[in-house]
Parts: structure tokens; C-alpha cells; sequence
């Protein structure tokens, strides 16, 4: 919330016009597809502020795809002067079969990986909550 401007008033302390701040904070978001990746930082307000798109490389396997994550999306915030602490989450779609309470990449078919803990990976790395859902979960609650 911010102070948007003072009212008027004939008695008592004078009214204050709040309004939502959707720049306090930040959410990342993610499309982690065979081919590429996806990044965007997005306001409160859910406005892309940001995007990045970069070959995701899933030969070389899971650990190397997440440092290459983390990296661009440190890069993203430095570019936009958003500081990490000022992010609230990262919300990471993937191809496959995802448990999302576990975080985790059960089975891809495009990426022939098994038993990623996606959630894990991206915690570790960035140090931020997040969540993971397969990417036709996440299309789905997009147009919901």
C-alpha cells in the first residue's frame, strides 16, 4: 500500500487515499519446455515487467538446466534493479508428469528425465519458495 493523496475533511483527522503498491514485490515465472525456457518477472498486479526466453539444453541433464535457470534469472532481476529478497515466488511449469506437492518431475518423455526435484533445484539455487506444475496444469489454470 502507498499513500496516494490526502482528502479534505470539515471534523476530525483528514482521510488518506491508499492505494495497492503492485511493485512492492515480484513473482518469477517459468516455462521450462525441451527446447526452451521461459522467465518473467511479473508485479503483484500480474503484469510482465520482463521476459527472457534461452535454450534450455536438457542433454545435459538436470543439474546443468537448473544452474543455467538460476543464472538467467538472477540476470533478469539484476537487469529490471530487482533485488532477490523483494520476490515472493517462482511459479515453474514443465513438460511431463509432475507431483506438484512433492515439486517434482515424475517423467518426461521430451526431456527423458525421471524423478527431478524440480522445487528442490530451484530452491537451492535462487534461495525463493517455489511452485511447480506441468505445463498443461499451469495452461489450464491460466485460462481459468
Amino acid at each position: 500500500m502507498r499513500q496516494a493523496q490526502r482528502l479534505k475533511s470539515t471534523i476530525g483527522r483528514k482521510p488518506i487515499l491508499l492505494r495497492f503498491n503492485p511493485e512492492a514485490r515480484w513473482v518469477l515465472s517459468a516455462g521450462i519446455f525441451a527446447d526452451e525456457t521461459h522467465l518473467a518477472v511479473l508485479n503483484l498486479a500480474g503484469e510482465i515487467k520482463s521476459r527472457a526466453t534461452f535454450p534450455t539444453e536438457v542433454h545435459r541433464g538436470p543439474e546443468a538446466v537448473f544452474r543455467s535457470f538460476a543464472a538467467n534469472a538472477r540476470d533478469l532481476l539484476v537487469q529490471e534493479d530487482i533485488a532477490i529478497d523483494k520476490v515472493l515466488g517462482v511459479g515453474v511449469a514443465i513438460e511431463g508428469i509432475v507431483d506438484s506437492a512433492a515439486g517434482e518431475l515424475k517423467y518426461s518423455v521430451r526431456f527423458a528425465w525421471r524423478d527431478v526435484p524440480v522445487k528442490q533445484h530451484v530452491e537451492a539455487a535462487l534461495g525463493i519458495a517455489t511452485l511447480v506444475q506441468s505445463d498443461g496444469q499451469a495452461m489450464a489454470m491460466g485460462e481459468y
